[in-house]
């Protein structure tokens, strides 16, 4: 008889939790659009919130605070999926990395000197660079990738990445000229790509 009283129980507690949920729903998607600013994205996010919520209904304590508990988890869902497109994108960089250098490897074209020496002055230069420039120029310049995606890989403001792309052109200029190079932005980018 109390179990059956405990289940009736627990029955009427997750459909006030579900009644409480879906009248969060206008929130949370407004909420999925502002952080995806794609409306398939966000009905993802939103589905992705809702399975999560409902399979962990038991753990929210108070029902008053479902709004921000879900909005919460839905950061959380936003978050892992952003890492999980980055790791995507990483390994596709990794296996560009290696049909690229198979690629050189195949070519018959022998650089001149010329082009062999301002290849090696660059990446001596960008050597130089701490990682975190090396880092958002290589992306920037050599893959091409916009300011806004290499904010969401790298997980930094748009800002950031701006300043990161900024301070190591410059000192790869500064670099470039201290070894004797004509260093103009043109050169630096043009003899990376190559490498």
């Amino acid at each position: 008889m109390e179990n059956r009283q405990t289940a009736a129980q627990e029955q009427r507690e997750r459909e006030r939790f579900a009644a409480a949920a879906i009248a969060c729903r206008e929130k949370l998607w407004g909420h999925a659009l502002g952080l995806t600013r794609n409306s398939t994205e966000a009905e993802d996010l939103l589905q992705v919130t809702y399975v999560r919520a409902f399979e962990r209904w038991s753990q929210l304590r108070d029902l008053s605070c479902i709004s921000s508990w879900l909005t919460r988890m839905m950061h959380r869902a936003f978050v892992d999926q952003c890492r999980r497109r980055t790791r995507e994108k990483l390994e596709s960089l990794e296996l560009l990395d290696s049909w690229i250098e198979a690629a050189e490897h195949s070519t018959q074209h022998t650089p001149s000197e010329g082009e062999s020496e301002a290849r090696d002055s660059v990446q001596k230069a960008l050597g130089e660079l701490s990682l975190v420039l090396a880092q958002a120029l290589t992306l920037r310049d050599v893959w091409g990738f916009s300011y806004e995606e290499i904010a969401e890989l790298l997980e930094i403001p748009v800002g950031t990445v701006r300043s990161r792309i900024a301070r190591a052109r410059e000192q790869m200029i500064a670099v470039l000229k201290e070894q004797g190079e004509p260093a103009t932005d043109e050169q630096v980018l043009l003899s990376r790509r190559s490498s």
